[in-house]
């Protein structure tokens, strides 16, 4: 993960982008924002988009960070791929 101008980079191509590695991510994010549900954050995964999509729901609005190659957002500018 890179940080630039106080936005968290996360290349979906890269290391950080397989699940065990954006669940490490969230983990530390949800314990550093101090939520006490940290767990629910990374329970019950079943698929990479799910992941995508929790991190969307748990971390948009209180972390600075973009996604880089979103498989969600395929054929849409790299300006989409932001949360928050």
């Amino acid at each position: 993960m890179m940080q630039i101008n106080g936005i968290n980079y996360i290349d979906l191509d890269g290391q950080d982008g397989n699940m065990f590695a954006l669940a490490g991510i969230a983990r530390n994010w949800a314990k550093q924002l101090g939520m006490t549900d940290y767990k629910s954050v990374i329970k019950d995964i079943s698929s990479y988009k799910e992941i995508l999509d929790r991190f969307d729901a748990k971390f948009g609005d209180k972390v600075s960070y973009r996604f880089v190659n979103d498989p969600r957002n395929k054929g849409e500018e790299d300006e989409d791929d932001c949360a928050s």
